[in-house]
């Protein structure tokens, strides 16, 4: 394989492992960043959920009551709530066990026992995704009366919007990735052809040097003082000495 070939291929292939390097640190940059923004939003839901029964002054059974709940979701005071697309489920302790007391939920959310009884003992999990299969990320936060752990709040949100930019996006740099490395493969190519002309100049000159059995021919040193201007004059110095050897 000729050396300008393998300079060109060399040059595409680190070219390659760069720019998917750079995808990839993209493509989790941009999808971390979405899942830290719905983290965020459904940490906002929750707490302007928290925020309405406290202000409310009433008792929990009261409250939770079916669907006066959900008519208080889309009241005035909370609009910042209902400009969300959040799903909200709300569980009481009652009878010695958590009861769902109301649902915002068009479909019937599983809850995740393991989240909720951590969410009973006064912690806050990170949100995490639904083992169902629904394509949700949830968050399970304490339902609080009085400074007292009495229930839970599940809100979730759906992922296809955030899934279908990442595959949005995936496909823009996948495309666009293509796109450079074709681009810098005619380049690369273009660029060694470039850098090995006075070489294959140098190369002729010799040759026909060699044919017309005369010395006292010089090779034409190329203008830019680099490497092949070096070369050159190395050259011609050679024939210089051989001249009076064999002339």
């Amino acid at each position: 394989m000729p050396l300008r070939r393998r300079l060109a291929i060399s040059y595409v292939g680190f070219f390659a492992v760069a720019l998917i390097i750079l995808d990839i640190g993209l493509y989790l940059i941009v999808r971390q960043t979405l899942v830290n923004s719905i983290d965020n939003e459904l940490r906002l839901g929750a707490q302007l959920l928290q925020q309405e029964f406290d202000a409310s002054n009433q008792q929990p059974r009261g409250y939770f009551d079916g669907e006066q709940w959900l008519v208080r979701l889309r009241a005035p005071q909370v609009q910042n709530f209902e400009t969300t697309s959040l799903i909200v489920q709300a569980y009481l302790f009652e009878d010695g066990e958590l009861q769902k007391r109301s649902s915002d939920a068009q479909i019937d959310l599983e809850p995740n026992q393991m989240m909720l009884d951590r969410v009973m003992k006064g912690e806050t999990p990170d949100p995490l995704m639904d083992r169902s299969g629904l394509g949700l990320r949830e968050l399970y936060m304490p339902l609080k009366f009085r400074d007292k752990v009495i229930g839970v709040f599940q809100v979730a949100r759906s992922m296809k919007d955030t899934e279908l930019a990442l595959k949005l996006l995936f496909y823009a740099l996948f495309g666009g990735g293509v796109i450079v490395l074709l681009a810098a493969a005619r380049g690369g190519t273009w660029l060694t052809r470039a850098a090995f002309r006075p070489i294959d100049e140098i190369t002729r000159t010799a040759q026909s040097i060699v044919r017309a059995e005369d010395l006292s021919l010089r090779v034409p040193v190329p203008p830019a003082q680099d490497e092949l201007q070096r070369l050159t004059i190395t050259v011609n110095d050679l024939l210089a000495r051989l001249e009076p050897l064999f002339g």
